[in-house]
């Protein structure tokens, strides 16, 4: 294991770089759009797979030191609408999931 990390062959763990939290399953199909998009930009994205609580998924969020939670809530997302908190500053903001991809660059073009 050591030589093929040594050759470039293995790479180092990747840390999740933004993380899909969710309060409701039945928000499930809209979580998984969010992070099949966020990927396919190159983003590395992480969410439960587990079906735990949102206390339990930010803290895994916490623990994974990552750096930007995007949290899907039933009622909002219902209206186009995602919370994303920055975890540098703690600040959260409403914005419509058509720019989640382009709020997420921004926010790593300023410094992240």
């Amino acid at each position: 294991v050591l030589a093929m990390q040594k050759s470039g062959l293995l790479e180092p763990p990747k840390t999740p770089i933004v993380y899909v939290a969710h309060t409701s399953l039945s928000v499930r199909k809209h979580v998984l759009e969010i992070v099949s998009d966020l990927r396919k930009s190159g983003i590395y994205t992480d969410y439960d797979i587990q079906g735990r609580s949102i206390r339990r998924q930010l803290e895994d969020a916490y623990a994974k030191n990552s750096l930007l939670i995007v949290l899907v809530v039933q009622g909002e997302i219902e209206n186009g609408l995602v919370t994303l908190k920055d975890m540098k500053d703690r600040t959260e903001t409403k914005l419509d999931v058509n720019h989640l991809q382009e709020a997420v660059c921004r926010a790593f073009d300023q410094g992240r």
